[in-house]
C-alpha cells in the first residue's frame, strides 16, 4: 500500500499490481470534496508514473454525491453499481458505485501531459 498525504488529504493506493491496476481512497481532513480536482489530477499522474499503472479503481458509496461526482470531473467513469454494497452506522444499506479511469482518460491541464503518460505506461 502507498499512501500520499497533502494539506487536505490522505489518498490510499492498495492491492497495487504494477503495469496494471490500484484500488485508491480517499479522506479530505476538512470534509471539502468538490474543488480538490486539481490535487487529484497531480497526485494520480504521480503514481501513474512511479508505479507503473494502467488505471485506477474507487469504490464510493452512492450516498457520497460529492465524491463521485468530483471523481467524473475528473475523468472517472462509472462501471458498476454494487446494491446494498455498503453497512451503514443507522443499520440501512446503500449501494456502492464502481469507478474506474485508464491511464490516457485522466484529465490534464500539462500541454504533454496523458498521452505521454500513456505512452510510457504502455511501453
Amino acid at each position: 500500500n502507498v499512501f500520499v498525504e497533502t494539506d487536505n488529504a490522505l489518498v490510499s493506493f492498495e492491492n497495487v499490481t504494477p503495469k496494471q491496476n490500484a484500488l485508491i481512497g480517499f479522506v479530505f481532513w476538512n470534509k471539502k470534496v468538490s474543488g480538490n480536482e486539481k490535487m487529484l489530477r497531480d497526485i494520480f499522474t504521480n503514481m501513474i508514473i512511479m508505479l507503473n499503472l494502467r488505471r485506477f479503481t474507487c469504490y464510493v458509496p452512492e450516498k457520497n454525491r460529492a465524491m463521485w461526482r468530483t471523481l467524473e470531473r475528473v475523468g472517472f467513469r462509472r462501471e458498476g453499481y454494487m446494491r446494498d454494497g455498503m453497512l451503514l452506522p443507522n443499520g440501512n444499506y446503500t449501494a456502492i458505485l464502481l469507478y474506474g479511469i485508464l491511464v490516457e482518460e485522466l484529465h490534464s491541464t500539462e500541454e504533454n501531459g496523458v498521452a505521454e503518460l500513456a505512452k510510457q505506461v504502455n511501453s
